[in-house]
């Protein structure tokens, strides 16, 4: 191996230009050779170290963007999920009152929006620790967007059958309350002795407008109110005897006469078939019975007409 010599100018203090210099030996020459080339290994190591930490930061970058982005989307499904979870019960709400009033079929609300499989594979992205290929990632971005795109339409799908059954809850609940009101219970325990219409008085023998029913009964039987309602009179007329005069709303009153006994008060909220009296023959009245009356809107109407339960 050849001797290594090393020249080089310095300024000595008199600033003059002095030539200096050192050289190696066979010995220092392979000392300098090995120094040059551990030098370079290291040199070398340490770039590679410096580009693997780069590669690793951006990586961790990337990571760190992507779970950001993903919490972004889950916090959305989350609300969104919370919202159609909301709409629901409203839902099941009106359902459970729409099933009192009819025999709705609701297996359309207990099938799942999703298959098993679909919930699986979506579920199999979101908790997969390895990074995505490009193509992979365009195939998890689609299938988010199909996820969000479900739960839009699953939530506005939702929306509209809440008010859907809202509105249909509206409409049974005032047909409900008009049915409650309609007096279609038979009044008391009897038989009807006399219809409504034309026909001559057993008191005053003039032939008039029978506006009623006349239904024979025993003493004391029980007098059924014949539909939900209010009681507005409870008290004596002249020629009816012991009255009670029931308002049912819509214009829908009803009148029971000629009682023995009055179990109810003006102001009273009663039930259709609570007891409101007692069948007697006070006022004009040859027997016991009960004079049953209906009427719209203050105009007197046939009675047997809305009677269904007896």
């Amino acid at each position: 191996m050849k001797k290594i010599s090393i020249n080089f100018r310095t300024v000595d203090d008199d600033q003059n230009i002095v030539n200096r210099g050192f050289s190696f030996g066979k010995r220092g020459s392979k000392i300098f050779y090995a120094f040059i080339a551990l030098f370079s290994v290291a040199s070398v190591s340490a770039v590679a170290h410096y580009m693997s930490l780069v590669s690793t930061v951006a990586h961790n970058s990337y990571l760190e963007n992507e779970n950001s982005t993903l919490k972004k989307r889950m916090r959305n499904f989350k609300e969104k999920i919370e919202k159609i979870d909301k709409n629901l019960k409203i839902v099941n709400k009106f359902e459970k009152k729409l099933k009192s009033f009819s025999n709705l079929d609701t297996e359309v609300l207990n099938e799942p929006y999703f298959s098993e499989k679909e919930i699986d594979q979506l579920q199999a992205k979101l908790e997969s620790p390895l990074r995505p290929s490009v193509k992979e990632k365009i195939i998890r971005d689609d299938d988010f967007e199909k996820f969000d795109s479900h739960l839009d339409n699953f939530e506005q799908s939702s929306l509209e059958l809440k008010n859907e059954l809202k509105a249909l809850s509206t409409i049974y609940t005032d047909k409900r309350m008009l049915f409650h009101s309609l007096p279609t219970l038979f009044p008391t325990l009897g038989w009807i002795t006399s219809f409504y219409g034309k026909r001559k008085n057993p008191v005053t023998k003039r032939t008039r407008l029978h506006s009623g029913l006349d239904i024979g009964a025993a003493y004391g039987a029980p007098i059924l109110a014949a539909a939900d309602g209010v009681v507005v009179y409870s008290g004596t007329f002249s020629a009816m005897g012991k009255t009670v005069q029931l308002d049912h709303g819509y214009g829908i009153q009803t009148f029971y006469a000629h009682a023995q006994k009055l179990l109810v008060r003006s102001g009273e909220r009663v039930k259709r078939g609570q007891i409101i009296a007692r069948v007697g023959s006070t006022g004009h009245s040859t027997g016991p019975h009960l004079h049953y009356e209906v009427r719209i809107n203050g105009v007197p109407a046939d009675p047997y007409y809305f009677l269904i339960e007896q």
